[in-house]
């Protein structure tokens, strides 16, 4: 039951975190239409996270990193539980990107 909630913990910070890329780039001034693509390659950290029940949370309690680069992205978490240990999660994969639509497979 712990793994399955920290794998959902961890699918879903992936979820915002490319929420946020997607926002992000939409949120920059487009140049023409004939220029090149719009591209989200760089490196995002999370800065802070809202709890359900209202709880922020900041570094040192949470730090991720998302790391997108030609086509591939690196998401590492790490959690410093109730207890005081630290948990962490780390997933790679592929993303897909265009104007109408964001795509990403973990491998």
């Amino acid at each position: 039951m712990k793994t399955v909630a920290w794998t959902s913990c961890a699918a879903c910070a992936l979820i915002v975190l490319g929420a946020l890329v997607w926002s992000a780039v939409h949120s920059k001034p487009s140049m023409s239409a004939s220029s090149r693509p719009a591209a989200i390659d760089g490196s995002y950290e999370l800065t802070e996270r809202v709890m359900a029940n209202g709880t922020v949370l900041r570094p040192p309690s949470i730090v991720a990193l998302y790391t997108n680069v030609d086509g591939r992205f690196n998401l590492n978490l790490f959690v410093k539980k109730g207890n005081g240990t630290v948990a962490s999660e780390s997933t790679v994969g592929r993303f897909r990107f265009s104007a109408n639509e964001y795509c990403e497979w973990i491998i």
